[in-house]
């Protein structure tokens, strides 16, 4: 294994992607399904469609508000690199803002741990990520917003907020210059940069952002312990000169004490990942429920609905993981070069 390890990067870049891609979409999507059916218990409806990604059919997942009110305001969520669509804790991010009224749909999009590492070692580093998902945003959120927001119940002009972690935290930034003017909220998690401010594209930073989408439109939350935090790089991303602390709006939090998945019991989440009670359930500016208020508020003021009662919106528990454990889930798939060469 030792011998092997040193290799696994260039192992991985011998994968065909796009094959592979196209095989194994119709079992992502049976999974999805099968985790967004099972999480109906508390009465939110759940939908599904689905949209064309370079030839290749990606499932998205939703859940709405209960009742029959329409022209609602839509949310996306985007998970992070290696991340499965449907994951209990991804649900409950679409429970938390149906019960805030919004139309909410996780999109599923091309996020391998292989791609990743190929990008990072022989496709330019982080500054080459960066533009691959620059690249990756016009193609997948203008097809999956439109998917979303053929919802009957679904009016995109009442607004569109979107967040996601860590890849789609950076996707959910570079959304705003292709949605057409749509986006009227972000708040990207888990972001920042891999060792200095130089490695930014101007899609990942407030001059490139403004032109789409005003600054006090969008927060940034990442963990202190995380490998990305820099207040260097989140100034210039976000446009502010300091972090917020003890008031939520918009610029850059921090998550004291946070890893990269500060908000996800696992590294990568799987089906078996979910929320951490600490993040979940706490009353602090940078928790769950003040962010994803801040995030509705901003995105659609007028159809918002303010949560009173949390008891009986998440159709899963939460684990009591410190905000800074982030261990490999017990079912998460590791790349092993035994079943990607050929």
């Amino acid at each position: 294994a030792a011998l092997v390890q040193p290799l696994l990067p260039l192992l991985l870049c011998l994968k065909p992607y796009v094959a592979l891609q196209v095989i194994f979409w119709p079992l992502k999507l049976a999974s999805a399904l099968q985790s967004v059916e099972a999480a109906t218990y508390n009465g939110y409806p759940s939908f599904t469609r689905s949209y064309q990604y370079d030839g290749t059919g990606h499932v998205i997942i939703g859940k709405e508000p209960l009742g029959n009110a329409t022209n609602l305001p839509v949310f996306i969520f985007f998970g992070g690199t290696g991340d499965l669509t449907g994951a209990p804790v991804h649900v409950n991010f679409l429970e938390a803002m149906a019960a805030r009224g919004f139309i909410a749909a996780e999109v599923d999009y091309p996020n391998t741990l292989d791609e990743l590492t190929c990008k990072l070692w022989f496709g330019g580093g982080f500054e080459g990520f960066l533009e691959m998902v620059d690249e990756k945003a016009g193609k997948v959120f203008p097809a999956a917003l439109d998917a979303v927001c053929t919802h009957p119940r679904a009016d995109c002009s009442s607004g569109v907020a979107v967040t996601g972690h860590s890849q789609g935290g950076y996707l959910t930034q570079m959304s705003v210059k292709h949605s057409g003017g749509r986006v009227t909220a972000i708040m990207p998690l888990g972001i920042g940069c891999d060792s200095g401010t130089d490695e930014l594209i101007g899609a990942t930073k407030d001059a490139g952002l403004a032109p789409y989408l005003a600054k006090n439109k969008r927060l940034i939350l990442t963990g202190t312990k995380d490998g990305l935090w820099n207040e260097g790089c989140l100034q210039q991303m976000s446009g502010y000169g300091s972090a917020r602390t003890d008031i939520i709006g918009p610029g850059y939090m921090a998550v004291p004490n946070g890893a990269h998945s500060f908000h996800s019991e696992h590294a990568w989440s799987t089906m078996k990942s979910m929320a951490k009670c600490l993040y979940r359930d706490t009353k602090a500016a940078w928790g769950w429920n003040s962010a994803l208020d801040w995030l509705g508020q901003t995105a659609s003021p007028s159809k918002f609905v303010a949560v009173s009662n949390y008891t009986g919106i998440y159709s899963s528990g939460c684990s009591n993981m410190t905000l800074s454990q982030e261990p490999l889930a017990p079912d998460a798939e590791v790349p092993f070069p035994a079943c990607i060469v050929w």
